[in-house]
């Protein structure tokens, strides 16, 4: 009865419905009375042919109702061709009244409206009453979408937000949380509680992003709002409109490729920083470890360094006592900075050192730019291919211009010699020809490819891609750091850097027993344990209550392990407290 209640006032509210309302009554009206002048001619017609006594106003309502609906059982009929003549009349206003115009006047007039306001009832347009300390997402990017999953898998509650009917009801039908209004509206955030959520996000365009920005800071000034920026003149304008954080997804996406070249430089990269925890990469080539068995190395005593994986390609590889150290593997380590060091210094190739090859850039937009920036801190060399004049440098031979897909300039900016290639254009299908393209022409090049939508994560890595970086689960990863500092870092596409309490079914239990690795493949790089963070851990020492683990493994594998090994339940009083 309720739902039922929703529809109607949906479908009366709206002034065109009531229009259609009126004009579907006039006509049923105007029908009405047709049919009720046609029985009327048909008793003076039957009178003319001196039958009226036989038949009454009831049966001309008959005749008339079985010929107009074509239906004519024949049961009375007329002799005289006047009475032929009526019939054909009643028969042709019949076919057009009943037949052609009721049925079009009740589908678009009545039966339409009702199935939209329906759809309209469907999606929420109002948060439910006592929602408090939630997200709102206002957008339907791939970016949003994406955040909003990650924030559902720590369960974080979030709503989208958005305008258009039919993009609320495709999210809706995926089961995505969302809410419908008009983004530059007080009365959309009012009714999305906008005073009681926790933070707001504009996920639109750079302008709709002001609008939402300076609506949403007038009615709660203390929320943290945060944007994104396609543009970096925007950036300060978003902060006048009361935005605590911006990002530029696109720089932050340059910069992270940059941040993973490896240009042929022997030295760890380090990629992710946990407090003084750091986690780096570096290929075992360049390293005296090939060849050798990680149980051999000692590195934990030695360095106070753990590796704690391996990447071979594009496959993730724990890592046991018993694991060989391949040429082509990349090594994920785990440690201090001084460690990482002293294992510059003491591991890596000398011949090697100070060599450094050029990067090769194809794609000169705004996140190649960031690239080129973020390779000319480093000391890296570059070169770029791209065929917008704009972006070439016609006097510096760093710049190449021409089409990336053409042999000829592939070979002018030397692929053929180069060890790190970088596509980061801004079309994810030309970024996987690209990508097929360079891993046939270098097989044993490394392949950085930028994504723009998650669905082409797969496909940029079957296409021959070493890394896919993804400015959705970039951006994913900020906002949970944003909600929970520190929670989890992402080391690339499905693999993640995360931090849990220890677990009851833990303590007392030491590292090398604890089955970790095995029933969930997470691996630990490092424990906290009284407030300081102990990166060289004992593998016999116990756990404690209290301590807190950093792990390393994708986000199926943390879902394992939160499985296998359940979070303390907090006690009624501290349930009671924190509510």
């Amino acid at each position: 009865m309720k739902q039922t209640i929703s529809l109607l006032g949906a479908f009366l509210s709206n002034a065109r419905n009531i229009r259609n309302m009126r004009l579907a009554l006039r006509f049923v009206l105007v029908m009405l009375a047709v049919i009720l002048a046609y029985s009327l001619i048909f008793r003076l017609v039957m009178l003319y042919e001196g039958r009226g006594g036989d038949y009454s106003l009831l049966t001309g309502l008959y005749w008339t109702l079985t010929v107009m609906t074509t239906l004519g059982f024949g049961d009375i009929t007329f002799h005289t061709d006047l009475g032929k003549l009526f019939t054909l009349l009643v028969l042709f206003t019949g076919l057009i009244l009943i037949v052609a115009m009721l049925p079009f006047m009740f589908v678009h007039l009545i039966y339409q409206p009702l199935a939209e306001a329906q759809r309209q009832t469907k999606v929420p347009t109002a948060l439910p009453e006592g929602t408090r300390n939630h997200v709102l997402l206002v957008g339907v990017s791939d970016i949003a979408k994406t955040i909003c999953k990650r924030l559902i898998q720590y369960q974080v509650p979030c709503y989208l937000l958005v305008s258009g009917q039919a993009e609320a009801e495709e999210l809706y039908d995926k089961k995505y949380p969302v809410m419908r209004g008009e983004l530059d509206m007080t009365d959309t955030y009012q009714a999305a509680r906008i005073k009681d959520a926790r933070m707001l996000a504009a996920l639109n365009t750079d302008l709709k992003n002001v609008n939402i920005a300076a609506t949403a800071h007038e009615l709660a000034p203390e929320l943290t709002l945060v944007s994104s920026a396609y543009s970096g003149n925007s950036i300060n304008i978003l902060r006048y409109a009361g935005c605590k954080e911006v990002y530029h997804f696109h720089k932050m996406l340059g910069a992270a490729i940059g941040r993973r070249v490896f240009a042929g430089r022997p030295e760890t990269n380090i990629i992710a920083r946990f407090e003084e925890l750091c986690i780096a990469e570096v290929p075992a080539a360049s390293t005296t470890l090939v060849g050798k068995k990680l149980m051999d190395l000692d590195l934990r005593s030695k360095l106070s360094l753990n590796i704690v994986g391996i990447w071979h390609g594009t496959a993730f590889q724990s890592t046991t006592p018993a694991t060989v150290i391949e040429p082509k593997a990349v090594l994920l380590l785990a440690g201090t900075y001084d460690s990482l060091l002293k294992f510059d210094k003491t591991r890596i190739n000398r011949e090697l050192a100070g060599h450094t090859h050029p990067v090769l850039i194809l794609g000169g937009g705004q996140v190649g730019q960031e690239l080129i920036a973020s390779l000319e801190k480093r000391g890296v060399p570059f070169r770029l291919i791209d065929k917008n004049p704009d972006v070439v440098k016609r006097d510096d031979p760093r710049y190449i211009l021409g089409d990336a897909e053409d042999i000829a300039v592939l070979r002018e900016a030397g692929i053929e010699t180069l060890d790190s290639i970088a596509v980061t254009t801004h079309n994810d299908d030309l970024n996987i020809y690209l990508t097929l393209y360079c891993r046939k022409l270098r097989p044993d090049a490394q392949i950085i490819t930028r994504c723009n939508l998650n669905r082409n994560i797969k496909s940029l890595y079957n296409a021959g891609a070493d890394l896919v970086i993804s400015a959705p689960t970039m951006a994913a990863n900020i906002f949970i750091n944003l909600i929970s500092p520190d929670t989890v870092h992402t080391l690339t596409e499905g693999m993640n850097i995360f931090r849990v309490a220890m677990p009851p079914d833990l303590v007392g239990k030491n590292l090398r027993n604890s089955g970790i690795r095995n029933s969930t493949r997470c691996n630990v790089a490092a424990m906290r344990r009284d407030g300081k963070m102990v990166v060289s851990m004992d593998p016999d020492a116990k756990f404690q209550e209290g301590d807190e683990l950093i792990m390393i493994g994708s986000t199926e594998d943390e879902q394992a392990f939160n499985t296998a090994f359940p979070p303390r339940q907090p006690a009624p009083a501290e349930a009671a407290a924190h509510a």
